[in-house]
Order: C-alpha cells, then structure tokens, then sequence
C-alpha cells in the first residue's frame, strides 16, 4: 500500500452507520488494518440496541463509537459532527473494498474539490440470476444521470456537506438520494471514481429479487418527482429572460 506523508495528507474520516439488528460486524476490524494509519473510523449506532455491548467491546478500540437514536439519517449526522477530518467518507457496514479504492481515495483527496465522489456498486455472495440486472441499472442511474445512492460510498469535503444540510433526518426513506438531489440543485458536481464498492444482495435473496426490486423503483420514483420538478425549476428560473 502506498504511504503518505502525514503533513502533507488532508485528513479522512469514514463514518459507518449501523442498525440496531446488525449482527455480522467482526470484519469491520480488518478495514483499519488495511488503511491508512491517519485515517479517523467513526462507528455511528443506535443507543439501547441488542448490538451495543459487541460493538463496545469487540470491535476494534480504534473506532470512535457513538450512540444515538435510530435512524440511518440521525446516525450518518450525528457521526459527521464528531468527524474531525477534512474529509468525510460515508460507507456502509455490509461494504467490501480494496486497495483499488484507496488509492481512489487519495486521488481524490490530493484534487481536493468541492464535489461528490461515489463508487461503482457490485452485489456481493450468494444472489438472484437477474442481479445482473441491477447492477447495470445502478450504473445507468449513477454514472450516466449521476443520481447514487448511499451504498456507493459518498465521498466529499466535510464542509462541503454542512454547505448541503447534511442529510433530512425527516425523510423516512432515502435520506442519501434526497442528498444528492440538494447538490444537484446547488449545482454541486457529483463524480464516480469508476472504482468498485461490493455490497450483499442478502434482501433480494431473502425476499424475492422482483418483490424488492420494484419496491425500490416505485419508492425512488415517487421520491424523485417532486426533487426533479424543484431541480428543474432551479434551471428555468436561471436563464436570462
């Protein structure tokens, strides 16, 4: 792995929300071990949960742990604010990632621009035949439209995110498409590294690929109707007549 000089490096923090049901996370240990030594991991989970005495005393003492109450939009802000570095990397717990997306990372620490830089998802382990499927729907929608989700790892300046609200911790579902609609709307770039993010297609497994799929598109759909029509009269509302 490449090293870099610590005076010279803007500092990273990861923040890594985890639900209360969580349950396989022994593997978070070996992300530390795997990146760079100046790197801050913060672990944001749910007060009260069945998983807080685990976390609190197996998982590495190197995490920052905060608790705070339920909800992946609360967790992933609440960790942002105890985030000490230059940059925030938002990553979730089921993620897998490699030595190509650090040296990613640093690329794009070392431009240090104001934008928002995701990863190309790839579902992981035991999957439906017509996964396939969405994973080329992911990299239309990402790359193409530049609408990621969450689970492709948002990368960007920490005041970059406080610019943009930070995420609708009002929103019931999507908090981070909702994010991405705002730096659309501010006209904040939204970048891929072209850098894969795996992560487990457990839920398609478990609960039916085409039940989960067209939940999730009629979900993000009525989500992003209102987003399009406010970001689209962003547009109108800038042209000089």
């Amino acid at each position: 792995m490449l090293s870099w000089a610590m005076e010279k490096a803007p500092k990273l923090s990861i923040v890594i929300p985890i639900g209360p049901s969580e349950e396989d996370l022994l593997h978070l240990n070996s992300w530390i071990q795997k990146s760079e030594p100046h790197w801050e991991w913060i672990i944001s989970a749910v007060e009260g949960a069945q998983n807080q005495d685990f976390i609190e005393n197996q998982l590495d003492t190197r995490f920052k742990k905060i608790f705070t109450k339920s909800g992946r939009a609360k967790q992933l802000n609440e960790g942002a604010k105890r985030a000490e570095g230059d940059f925030i990397w938002f990553l979730h717990c089921d993620s897998e990632w490699n030595d190509s997306a650090i040296k990613s990372i640093k690329t794009c620490l070392d431009r240090n621009e104001d934008c928002i830089y995701f990863f190309r998802l790839q579902f992981k382990g035991k999957r439906p035949m017509w996964m396939f499927l969405n994973e080329w729907g992911v990299r239309i929608r990402s790359e193409y439209l530049r609408i990621p989700f969450g689970d492709q790892g948002f990368l960007m300046p920490q005041k970059l995110f406080w610019s943009l609200g930070g995420y609708d911790e009002n929103a019931k579902y999507g908090e981070d498409h909702l994010f991405i609609w705002q730096a659309h709307k501010m006209g904040v770039p939204v970048r891929p590294t072209f850098k894969k993010l795996r992560t487990s297609a457990r839920k398609y497994q478990d609960l039916g690929w085409s039940q989960v799929t067209k939940r999730h598109l009629s979900l993000t759909w009525q989500q992003a109707k209102p987003e399009i029509h406010d970001f689209l009269a962003t547009k109108i509302y800038k042209l000089p007549f």
